[in-house]
């Protein structure tokens, strides 16, 4: 007469048996106790690197570019979220320099946009800003491009840098 092993015995021996197939051959020994069941050695977990891409402090050059469309759509009277895309916010604000362009005072009223937007310090001029939004392939979004990616790489080697406030691999701040 044979003894059948209660059910959750049975079940928990289905459930290790699957999961073996994931272990390599070195972390498995046989425990003498129990013939038919074998024992996975215990290993320390390794910590993973946290993937930069999904770090907290990784800057992302399409955010800089959505946060330079968004400063010059409040310099000059425009919301982004009213354009379908990216290419009739461009011509928005190409058909807004044109008519600030009819003003007299028509340059200071541009760059105190591009010094209100921030896109000053990235060295891009608004009418390069809106023609890089209206053809994406041109030569003023290669430049736009380059001008952000230059951009994200200081502002990555800041982020870096020990400050008052640090972010761990997570995302949380703790201070220094």
């Amino acid at each position: 007469m044979s003894v059948l092993p209660p059910a959750n015995l049975a079940a928990l021996q289905l459930l290790q048996q699957s999961n073996l197939s994931s272990f390599s051959a070195v972390g498995r020994e046989r425990d003498p106790a129990n013939v038919g069941i074998p024992a996975i050695a215990a290993s320390p977990a390794q910590p993973r690197q946290p993937d930069p891409m999904f770090s907290a402090n990784s800057i992302d050059v399409n955010q800089l570019k959505v946060h330079f469309m968004e400063q010059v759509g409040k310099a000059i009277g425009l919301d982004v979220d009213d354009f379908e895309t990216a290419s009739a916010f461009g011509q928005a604000i190409k058909d807004e320099i044109i008519k600030i362009r009819q003003s007299p005072d028509a340059e200071k009223i541009i760059r105190k946009i591009e010094e209100d937007s921030g896109l000053d310090e990235l060295g891009i001029s608004l009418v390069d800003f809106a023609n890089a939004l209206i053809d994406p392939e041109g030569r003023a979004a290669e430049k736009l491009e380059a001008a952000l990616l230059e951009m994200a790489g200081e502002l990555g080697e800041q982020g870096k840098r020990d400050g008052p406030v640090r972010f761990d691999e997570i995302g949380i701040y703790s201070f220094i």
